[in-house]
């Protein structure tokens, strides 16, 4: 993707009953903390929080995918990812598993 479509995402999260909460250069994350969405070349990159529980999580890929599909994106399910406070309380840790 040479532009990022952060108004699609915001459609297909909306056909979710979900919201973009932070968008930072190539990532977006999103209201419930249970994945975030990284743009790529040619497709969105779905992260699962590693808190979302594995019964939920193929639903929940599955929803985002056909969501994506719907509003000409492409959601491809890249793994899990950590997202943890240091110990002051004013940074937090992005870690892709």
């Amino acid at each position: 993707m040479s532009y990022r479509p952060l108004g699609l995402v915001k459609d297909m999260l909306g056909s979710m009953g979900l919201a973009i909460t932070y968008a930072y250069e190539d990532l977006v994350f999103v209201e419930h903390n249970a994945f975030l969405l990284a743009f790529e070349e040619a497709a969105v990159g779905l992260h699962l929080n590693v808190d979302c529980p594995s019964e939920e999580a193929d639903a929940l890929v599955e929803r985002a995918t056909a969501a994506g599909a719907a509003v000409d994106l492409t959601v491809v399910p890249r793994g899990r990812y950590e997202l943890t406070a240091d110990d002051d309380g004013g940074t937090l840790a992005l870690r892709f598993l």
